[in-house]
């Protein structure tokens, strides 16, 4: 009995203490929304908002960490915030919450590119916010593939509030009055049909490309593709070595995705020289598919800006000029233009000058008698951006009619944020860019390598020719030509050739 006793009491004795304990332990250990440091439990985290606002004057006016600058269905320019409720309603202006965003929380905005993609994704997935244009939905895995299934262009939301105080002293020489030149009269005249098919044909796997010496039939660029990827890219970095120009790989990773952008310098001759960049994406995607190696062919969507990156370099690089000029091929477009803003962001960063970007993306469709091109620059509601994407698309504007293109392209400038493409990265970095793209109202029907149709016999290539030499004319002006012996000494070598077809 005595034994029973004690036994009982050591027993009691021991759940007291572990009651203690639990209770010691419940009070310094961080509940939710409490965070433990040297000081012990902080207060609650304060509730942020993903939030729209109305964009009546200058967007840099607003007194609130903005993350994306854009126009809705019925042209009325926003921006998207992230902010304490405390932030917004101290702001004084007008506001829409859309969604309460937790730390980390990436969100994907989806452009709908085919009629009733925002529809289908209203039905599919949870959509926090439809503006008539595009669709905002958080980011969880395989959702970007998801949406682009449904006919959206995807993007991730910049996680990083735009810096609109930062202003980059932009080259003056940029802006002066335009006049025809020579030297880029004897550029243009070096651009043919046939040079500008022939490239298109390699990218978009109709004719074998060279890669380390061996050939390879490239049947898909996707950026999750794996080894065609990985050739395509190879094939870009020895073409423009063989030119003689200065190449690179930048290597960039983006949650479930990574690839590499490939980058061909052309050096200006100034000790102050900016830098000129034409972009075009070599990624392409089948909306058809889950599987990134099918077959995706992407004659025009982007091999037909591809082409004019390549064509350009082959020519340019027997001529000099005061800037700068990069050639940019960038990967994970199709994913939310991830390899554009890896590099936007690098120069950024790198505080590196440019004069500015101009990115091709889809250049050789149409059907149209009197085919118009499109170029898109940022809004009014953006004075100082607004202002110096007008002089790219200026200069571009004067290249078609200073040098006889007139009768092939009607250029039309709009100016409404468009955030579907590569050129939105440079915007959100505050840099001058401007997009060329074929029109949105003769819109390619193969858009996406649907039924795998986005080849190279679907192309408008007199209207794509026309492209490129709009738009080397227009880098060329940008970069200032010089006269003289070109940058680059050593054979001239024009990639792909340019005999007349």
């Amino acid at each position: 009995m005595q034994k029973a006793s004690s036994t009982s009491h050591a027993g009691r004795l021991i759940l007291v203490l572990a009651l203690v304990l639990a209770v010691l332990v419940a009070v310094t250990r961080p509940g939710p929304g409490l965070a433990a440091g040297n000081g012990g439990p902080t207060a609650l985290a304060p509730t942020v908002l993903l939030a729209r606002v109305d964009v009546t004057g200058a967007i840099g006016d607003i007194p609130l960490p903005i993350h994306s600058e854009l126009v809705d269905g019925k042209g009325l320019s926003y921006a998207l915030v992230i902010a304490t409720p405390g932030q917004l309603q101290g702001s004084g202006i007008a506001y829409t919450a859309l969604d309460e965003a937790p730390p980390h929380t990436r969100y994907l905005l989806g452009a709908e590119r085919r009629p009733g993609a925002r529809q289908t994704a209203r039905d599919t997935v949870p959509v926090l916010y439809d503006d008539g244009r595009r669709i905002i939905v958080r980011d969880a895995p395989g959702r970007t593939a998801a949406l682009v299934r449904m006919g959206l262009s995807p993007r991730l939301l910049r996680q990083i509030p735009i810096d609109y105080a930062i202003s980059k002293a932009r080259r003056e020489t940029a802006r002066t009055a335009f006049s025809t030149h020579p030297q880029v009269q004897a550029m243009l005249d070096k651009v043919t049909q046939k040079a500008f098919s022939d490239a298109i044909s390699g990218l978009s796997g109709e004719t074998a490309i060279t890669v380390e010496g061996e050939p390879y039939t490239l049947t898909t660029r996707h950026t999750s593709s794996g080894i065609p990827i990985t050739k395509a890219t190879l094939y870009i970095y020895e073409r423009l070595q063989a030119l003689g120009l200065t190449v690179s790989f930048q290597e960039w990773t983006s949650g479930e995705y990574s690839g590499r952008n490939v980058i061909g310098e052309l050096p200006g001759q100034s000790s102050s020289s900016g830098v000129v960049l034409m972009v075009a994406h070599l990624d392409s995607i089948n909306d058809t598919t889950d599987n990134p190696a099918d077959p995706a062919p992407g004659a025009d969507d982007d091999a037909s800006g591809c082409a004019a990156l390549l064509v350009a370099a082959g020519i340019m690089k027997d001529n000099r000029f005061e800037n700068d000029i990069r050639f940019v091929f960038t990967t994970g477009e199709e994913n939310g233009i991830l390899g554009s803003a890896a590099y936007a962001k690098k120069l950024k960063d790198d505080e590196e000058e440019l004069v500015g970007v101009l990115n091709l993306d889809m250049i050789s469709y149409s059907t149209q008698q009197n085919p118009v091109q499109n170029l898109h620059t940022r809004a009014a509601t953006n004075p100082t951006g607004y202002q110096e994407d007008m002089v790219i698309a200026n200069v571009f504007v004067n290249v078609i009619n200073g040098y006889g293109l007139s009768d092939s392209l009607i250029p039309v400038i709009l100016s409404e944020n468009n955030d579907e493409g590569d050129h939105y990265s440079f915007w959100e970095n505050q840099f001058p860019a401007i997009m060329a793209i074929e029109d949105d109202n003769n819109f390619n029907p193969n858009y996406h390598c649907n039924l795998n149709l986005d080849r190279l016999q679907y192309l408008n290539l007199g209207y794509g020719t026309a492209h490129v030499k709009a738009s080397l004319g227009a880098v060329a002006h940008l970069a200032i030509p010089l006269s003289g012996p070109p940058a680059i000494t050593g054979p001239s070598l024009l990639l792909l050739g340019t005999g007349e077809e």
